[in-house]
């Protein structure tokens, strides 16, 4: 029935009325209705063809021809006497032969309009599926999406930037990303991103930024410009995860393999490639820097006597003092047991390397509080300045490394290395 109403509609109110009615699937239905109905009439056609109302003529002409036809048979009165008649049925006989093949026409041209039509809508709706698909894909991306005008001005986020950043798209359309910039990146930073994503049209990095709640969290960014026939950019693409626990993981892993477990100083891995780097600087620059090495005297006794844990804490103690009383650009190492190293770097001369090496010992020498115990602990110190020792890296550590033990033998205190100005300190 409902085909039946659509078909009649279409007949009435014609293209238009079929235009607006009509999708894919039921243009292509549409045209095999007409198409039956075309094949109906040309058939009532045939037959009125062959039954001699095929003709174009005139009524009165087909009257004529059948007036004469009828006096051939008969010549009674009676037919003349209802001519007339015959003649008004003959005009509606060719009349509606006309109109039938003018709807036949109709119909034919209705049903090559359906074909079209159904072409056209399936075209459209395959773009448009194609169009719902790449939007789906896009929601349900774990990636944050976001697309800028050249402005640039948020158009469009997903749902992964606000369970990332906590905006909706409400509270950033219209604005400019910036709002998500947690100050950690300076102006040089962002000159250099936006220099190279104009001249090369995408930009790929690690940034970080700030969420709604205030936290700062670390993103792996990949944005791109969109440009539109002329080359003028039209769109900003953004495409961003945040990969914070991944550098919290990252984080661990080098704090175990490059930290003391227990002190939260470097271990020995780390200290040598602190050292190599520092001496490298030092010989860019021109510059001197000093190498300590330190051991703990009493430090055997009192863990054999108290205990592991008394001696952990003690290391600790020395590890909090020791990193108290050097500078941020200094560092401090843990290299195995009650052995410790610190590098100093950018030192001017021996006299300021030995004041460090002085008030690092000094700090050692006050007592230790642990569980109620008042631990006297005291350190030797053995130093060797680069590049008035050696330039080599390995012979400055030995150096270093001799110093300390010649100050263990002496019964504590700091020794130099033998080339620079021999001072002993003892306690």
């Amino acid at each position: 029935m409902r085909k039946l109403n659509l078909f009649g509609s279409s007949l009435r109110h014609g293209p238009v009325a079929l235009y607006r009615a009509l999708d894919d699937g039921r243009a292509r239905r549409m045209a095999w209705v007409y198409a039956c109905f075309s094949l109906l009439l040309l058939a009532l056609l045939g037959a009125a063809a062959l039954y001699g109302y095929y003709r174009w003529e005139s009524a009165e002409e087909l009257m004529r021809l059948r007036l004469r036809e009828t006096s051939q048979v008969t010549a009674s009165a009676q037919a003349i006497a209802t001519a007339p008649g015959a003649m008004l049925r003959l005009y509606q006989q060719a009349l509606i032969v006309k109109l039938g093949w003018i709807y036949l026409g109709y119909l034919l041209l209705l049903s090559a309009l359906c074909v079209w039509l159904g072409r056209v809508w399936a075209a459209q709706n395959s773009s448009r599926a194609a169009w719902e698909i790449a939007a789906g894909v896009i929601e349900a991306s774990p990636d944050a999406v976001v697309v800028t005008d050249p402005g640039p001005r948020v158009i469009y986020v997903n749902r992964a930037f606000t369970a990332i950043t906590g905006y909706s798209l409400d509270e950033v359309k219209g604005k400019n990303p910036r709002i998500l910039s947690s100050g950690r990146q300076d102006r040089a930073f962002y000159e250099a991103f936006w220099a190279r994503l104009v001249s090369e049209g995408h930009w790929e990095g690690e940034i970080w930024n700030r969420n709604k709640a205030g936290e700062v969290y670390a993103e792996w960014l990949r944005i791109s410009a969109l440009r539109g026939e002329q080359g003028k950019v039209r769109y900003y693409i953004a495409i961003f995860s945040d990969i914070t626990a991944r550098k919290q993981a990252e984080q661990h892993l080098e704090h175990l393999a490059l930290r003391d477990h227990l002190t939260g100083l470097y271990n020995r891995a780390a200290f040598n490639d602190a050292l190599r780097r520092t001496l490298d600087a030092a010989r860019r620059r021109g510059t001197r820097a000093a190498l300590i090495y330190m051991d703990l005297d009493r430090f055997k006794p009192i863990n054999d006597l108290y205990g592991h844990a008394v001696g952990d804490a003690v290391l600790q103690q020395v590890a909090m003092r020791l990193q108290r009383d050097v500078r941020s650009t200094d560092t401090v190492a843990r290299l195995g047991g009650d052995e410790f190293a610190i590098i100093l770097a950018d030192v001017d001369n021996w006299i300021g390397a030995e004041l460090v090496a002085s008030k690092l010992a000094e700090a050692l020498a006050e007592p230790m509080s642990v569980q109620d115990l008042s631990l006297n602990i005291g350190a030797s110190l053995g130093m060797a300045i680069y590049p008035d020792v050696t330039t080599d890296e390995i012979d400055l550590v030995k150096h270093a490394d001799d110093a300390m033990y010649r100050a263990k033998q002496a019964g504590g205190g700091i020794q130099m290395a033998p080339a620079a100005e021999a001072v002993k300190y003892t306690r």
